[in-house]
């Protein structure tokens, strides 16, 4: 995963900072596995593995599900998907399910169905211009 640089910041920007690596620090044995599962079954087409939402941004909670966004360079057959999703399932659990595990919520791209971005408009509804 990649991280900015640190840039100067005020007290308040350094708490939340602060606060942010004790959320991931508190997620990051199971994310390590996660993402250890990740790079074995997509290894050869693996681009990058993002973690995003409530994880990253202070607002985890005891029942939130840790998100990855994962980009690969072709979409994934059905046999490694099907391969994936088990190995997964090992690695996670239903939100109250278990004290140590957490749900995990993998979201996969291809990153030339993303790159360049491509927005299609909604044209023709009320509200919509």
């Amino acid at each position: 995963m990649y991280q900015k640089p640190r840039q100067v910041c005020d007290p308040l920007c350094q708490a939340l900072n602060i606060m942010r690596e004790a959320v991931i620090a508190e997620v990051s044995t199971q994310l390590s596995e996660v993402v250890g599962v990740i790079e074995r079954h997509l290894e050869p087409t693996l681009l990058a593995v993002h973690l995003y939402g409530s994880a990253v941004d202070g607002g985890l909670k005891p029942h939130s599900d840790i998100d990855l966004l994962v980009t690969v360079t072709v979409r994934l057959d059905e046999t490694t998907r099907r391969a994936l999703i088990n190995d997964l399932l090992e690695t996670s659990a239903s939100p109250g399910e278990s004290e140590i595990l957490r749900a995990v919520e993998v979201t996969i791209v291809v990153h030339d169905d993303i790159i360049p971005w491509r927005y299609r408009g909604v044209t023709g509804r009320e509200g919509v211009r």
